[in-house]
């Protein structure tokens, strides 16, 4: 699988930096202006084609070391293994930190993390060329990391900034759903007129789209979720609630609202939306929801829609339960015919290789817990299932115990099935404390080496989302690799592989 789509070059240069030793007793405008005076007298102008990125964490535990960076040019490729850069960048021992990408036309996105925690200090923030920032990222509580930024272009990073601290809470009652999205927005543009000089066109139409979309987005999935569990007079509340967010007029043109990670999210959100209330509330299927797409939406949103679906590992398993692996195949086999973008026709084809039925599936090596590497060659002339897990999730615990109850006991007798479960976890100790609880020790338990959805397997099948169920037949093939959740499904997935001759 391709791994770069844009070259990155980093840059560290810690000691270009002078904190203030008692900045965290002082305001973030204070500290600010001495990073001005201190650290942006030695920090690049202005030098064209190129973007510095840098800062200090402030009141942060002193174990953390490490951060955690993804760039992208499009939100698709941020959904997919290699199609964003993913990399870590070690602190100084003073919690700083600087990154030069030589960015040279365009826009791209930038989210930071810091590794251990998974504070998250930047989010899908929007970067320019010529781009030269310092941060301050103030630890206030476990929840809470305000952040600050000088330098050219600093006014995009504030605004972000400030609209990420917003609380946004469950609300159950469908109008005010929408008067809290429609006065967030209100505010928040009105923060973003008044710097409407300090930002380019295209960089103002973006921040304007994704501010609306994001909000927009989150009163969606708040109207769904009270729709779903509300009565018949809710239920009208909320579909009232939701007309009115579809007669809005779009923010900016239809090639702005793609750039858009905040409106494209509010899109798809809105498809799904449209689907479900049309259905009535029944399940729909992943096949319904693609076809709904193709038929309702234009042009370069159809194509951005499209690409979503196909890659948002999250809804094949929480909305869909997985995917029936022929329903998979045809809706890609449909975007093949669609898609124009040569981006996105590539990517197609990393899926393809990677999702589709009779590949080549990939001979993994991971060590078991006494450290003995195991592959799947040592499992040729058995279908294997690989339940691939990540601490923390819920559904994963609860597919385990499923499997278990109902499942397993139904194929004791299988003696060319293996269970192979895989974590995705950082942590090995913590991996192997909790096996137990994502696994059973009857499976052959695997651990990715720290490396997590960094690992080639991980990156192989494109996965973004846990748990993700992919069988594997007597032959060493793909045989689905959306595979379903429910006990039901699954079992017959898996005796109709186990019955395929070697």
């Amino acid at each position: 699988m391709k791994k770069k789509y844009i070259s990155l070059i980093l840059s560290m240069c810690f000691s270009h930096f002078v904190f203030s030793q008692n900045g965290v007793s002082q305001e973030l405008s204070e500290t600010n202006n001495n990073l001005l005076t201190s650290g942006m007298a030695k920090y690049p102008k202005n030098r064209e084609n190129t973007t510095f990125i840098g800062g200090k964490l402030d009141g942060y535990h002193p174990n953390w070391d490490t951060l955690k960076i993804y760039f992208w040019t499009d939100h698709i490729y941020g959904h997919v293994k290699g199609g964003a850069l993913e990399f870590d960048m070690p602190l100084s021992p003073s919690g700083e930190f600087r990154l030069e990408l030589p960015l040279k036309s365009g826009t791209c996105r930038i989210s930071i993390r810091e590794k251990r925690s998974r504070y998250i200090l930047m989010s899908h923030q929007l970067v320019e060329p010529g781009d030269s920032v310092l941060g301050l990222f103030k630890f206030e509580s476990q929840s809470n990391v305000k952040s600050s930024y000088i330098g050219i272009g600093q006014a995009k990073y504030n605004i972000r900034s400030k609209y990420l601290a917003k609380q946004r809470l469950s609300i159950p009652n469908p109008d005010s759903v929408l008067s809290r999205a429609d006065s967030i927005i209100r505010s928040s543009l009105l923060v973003l007129d008044k710097t409407v000089d300090q930002l380019s066109p295209i960089a103002y139409s973006i921040i304007k789209a994704d501010l609306i979309g994001e909000e927009y987005y989150y009163a969606c999935k708040n109207l769904l979720n009270i729709w779903s569990s509300g009565d018949s007079t809710m239920k009208q509340l909320c579909l009232t609630a939701f007309s009115k967010i579809l007669s809005k007029t779009p923010p900016a043109s239809n090639n702005i609202l793609v750039e858009s990670v905040g409106y494209s999210d509010f899109l798809y959100e809105k498809n799904k939306f449209n689907l479900i209330i049309n259905g009535g509330g029944q399940q729909m299927t992943f096949k319904d929801l693609f076809a709904y797409i193709i038929n309702n939406n234009r042009s370069e949103i159809k194509e951005k829609l499209i690409m979503y679906a196909l890659i948002n590992g999250a809804d094949h398993y929480t909305l869909f339960k997985g995917i029936d692996p022929t329903d998979f195949e045809y809706c890609l086999q449909q975007a093949e015919k669609i898609i124009t973008k040569t981006k996105y026709q590539e990517l197609l084809s990393v899926m393809t290789q990677s999702t589709v039925r009779g590949k080549k599936a990939y001979n993994f090596s991971l060590p078991n817990p006494q450290g003995k590497y195991v592959t799947l060659d040592n499992f040729k002339g058995k279908v294997v299932l690989l339940d691939i897990y990540g601490p923390g999730c819920s559904a994963c615990i609860t597919f385990k115990n499923n499997f278990t109850k109902v499942v397993y006991p139904q194929l004791l007798n299988k003696q060319d099935l293996v269970v192979i479960a895989v974590s995705t976890g950082e942590d090995r100790d913590r991996w192997l404390k909790e096996i137990t609880l994502y696994s059973s020790w009857k499976n052959i338990n695997l651990y990715t080496e720290g490396k997590g959805y960094n690992h080639p397997l991980a990156d192989f099948y494109n996965i973004n989302a846990v748990p993700r169920i992919i069988i594997i037949d007597k032959q060493g093939h793909l045989y689905s690799g959306t595979a379903p959740l429910q006990s039901d499904k699954i079992l017959s997935v898996l005796n109709k592989v186990l019955a395929l001759p070697i």
